[in-house]
C-alpha cells in the first residue's frame, strides 16, 4: 500500500515565514546594531551627570585614585579633594589636592588627533605635587606632545606647586 502524506502534515519540514519578516529582518538587524553603541553612549552620559557615576568613571582610569568627589564630570562644577595619578615606572607621579573646575564645555573630536576636548572657565588647585620618575640617566625630550585630548583653561590658579620635593 501506498501511504501518502498531506502537505504540511506530520512529516513536513517546510516552515513558511511571513513575507513581512523576510523583507524586514535586515532593517531590524541594523536597528539592533545601531542601538547597542547608542545605548552605551547614553549610559556614559547619564553616568557622567551624577556624582556617584563620576566617582565610578574616575575609578576606571588606570593609575588614578580620587577621594572626596563633589559634583559631576558633566555638571557645572566639579571638586575633588584628592587626586593622585601614578603611571608606569618611567612616568611621573602627580598628586593634586583641592582640585576644582567650573564651566566645563566638552567636545567630541575637536581635531584629527584628539578624541575629546575640554574647555574650562576656571581651574584651580590648592596644591600640586609632581614627582619625576626615577631614572639613572636624563630622559630624552619627546618628539611631540600630541595627546588624545585637548584642554583649554580660561583662568587657572595653583596655590602651591612642588616639583621633586620630599
Amino acid at each position: 500500500g501506498g501511504h501518502h502524506q498531506r502537505p504540511g502534515g506530520a512529516g513536513s519540514a517546510v516552515v513558511a515565514r511571513p513575507s513581512w519578516l523576510r523583507r524586514r529582518w535586515p532593517i531590524a538587524a541594523a536597528v539592533v546594531v545601531a542601538a547597542v553603541p547608542l545605548a552605551a553612549l547614553l549610559a556614559a552620559w547619564v553616568t557622567a551627570r551624577s556624582e556617584a557615576g563620576t566617582r565610578w568613571l574616575l575609578a576606571q582610569a588606570p593609575g588614578l585614585e580620587v577621594s572626596g568627589v563633589h559634583g559631576a564630570l558633566l555638571g557645572d562644577t566639579l571638586r575633588i579633594d584628592s587626586l593622585r595619578w601614578q603611571g608606569t615606572a618611567q612616568q611621573p607621579t602627580v598628586q593634586i589636592d583641592g582640585l576644582q573646575w567650573t564651566g566645563p564645555l566638552w567636545r567630541i573630536g575637536p581635531h584629527t588627533h584628539a578624541w575629546v576636548g575640554l574647555a574650562l572657565e576656571q581651574l584651580q588647585a590648592a596644591r600640586v605635587q609632581l614627582h619625576s620618575a626615577a631614572s639613572p640617566s636624563p630622559a630624552a625630550a619627546p618628539e611631540h606632545l600630541r595627546l588624545p585630548f585637548t584642554l583649554q583653561v580660561a583662568q587657572a590658579r595653583v596655590d602651591e606647586l612642588q616639583v621633586d620635593e620630599q
